[in-house]
């Protein structure tokens, strides 16, 4: 991920970033030491917990993406990656208009999907985990009808990238700002 991270920091204005849906921390550290001012945001307290005890320099929050509760416009990026698997579509739209929120009116918004249609099953954790996929047609919608204007896409394949040993997967990834085009009804609705 880290060619996705140097590209995201390439694009950001500001220093102050969001790692929505951190987990462990990993990306909440590369940006920490790319000199952003960051915070971690996870709904999870036991992946906090892991992220707090490895990354001591990194501030972490616990919050539901849904619901976040930060000044309004504040964050001149918030980087999602691997987090939309987990949610169903209607709660997908409620992320978004959150992250939307948060967002500077010139921020950068990086989000990753998987591509596929529907619900799987992912037997490759200790316990199986639900993940919805999503096409690509879709994951764009979501986007558009939450006020992004998607500024480049990408996808790539998990074992291609990283080798044998992982899953044949593939993954969607885009970088988006805010359409604070007013008359963008037909492209935002």
């Amino acid at each position: 991920m880290n060619n996705e991270l140097d590209n995201f920091l390439g694009l950001l204005k500001g220093n102050k970033v969001m790692d929505a849906g951190c987990g462990t921390g990993r990306d909440t550290q590369y940006l920490f030491n790319n000199s952003c001012n960051v915070i971690g945001v996870d709904i999870s307290e036991k992946m906090l917990a892991i992220a707090r005890n490895n990354r001591k320099n990194c501030i972490f929050v616990q919050s539901d993406l849904r619901k976040l509760d930060f000044e309004q416009n504040s964050f001149d990026g918030i980087w999602c990656s691997a987090v939309m698997p987990h949610y169903e579509d209607f709660e997908i739209n409620q992320i978004l208009k959150s992250l939307k929120k948060n967002l500077k009116s010139n921020g950068v918004l990086f989000i990753s999907f998987k591509i596929g249609n529907g619900l799987h099953i992912d037997t490759t954790y200790s316990s199986p985990r639900k993940m919805y996929y999503h096409t690509i047609k879709n994951c764009e919608s979501f986007l558009i009808k939450n006020g992004f204007k998607i500024i480049t896409k990408d996808t790539f394949n998990e074992r291609d990238r990283y080798g044998k040993n992982y899953r044949d997967i593939n993954y969607l990834t885009l970088y988006c700002t805010l359409n604070n085009d007013l008359n963008c009804t037909q492209q935002c609705i």
